[in-house]
């Protein structure tokens, strides 16, 4: 798949690129790695293809200030994390797709708690965007924890 380059009509090059490193927890590698492959996409393509999906979403949560979250006594760390339901949202299925990310969200946080037994939910936010009918479409979760 070749891309043109904004603005510059012609093929995007290796110097048109920006490369990255990051570090992720290994269970969304690996959603990551089932994603493109049941896509049939490098995984390079799929990262893009899904910061793409999460970039144009538009969240009706806000992102809390640290400052909002509840005094420790302790210097404990907070934390949050994301995870995005990944099947492709079809508009005439809204209340089945919803129901879909829901369940998906609860096996994801007791994967989660149940690996990491030693966090601690401070706070859970739905992460929603609008479809083009003004409804309301559930894309993810957000968690805030401590350790």
């Amino acid at each position: 798949m070749f891309e043109k380059a904004p603005n510059l009509g012609r093929l995007l090059t290796q110097d048109d690129w920006k490369r990255t490193q990051i570090r992720m927890p290994q269970e969304q590698y690996q959603a990551v790695a089932d994603y493109a492959q049941e896509r049939n996409l490098s995984l390079n393509s799929a990262m893009l293809e899904l910061m793409d999906k999460g970039l144009a979403s538009k969240p009706s949560t806000q992102t809390i200030a640290p400052s909002s979250l509840p005094k420790s006594k302790s210097a404990k760390k907070y934390i949050f994390t994301e995870w995005r339901y990944t099947e492709e949202y079809n508009s005439q299925e809204r209340l089945e797709h919803n129901e879909k990310a829901r369940m998906a969200a609860s096996a994801y946080l007791t994967r989660f708690f149940t690996q990491y037994p030693e966090h601690e939910l401070v706070k859970l936010e739905m992460i929603t965007s609008l479809d083009h009918k003004n409804r309301e479409v559930l894309d993810g979760i957000r968690i805030w924890y401590t350790y």
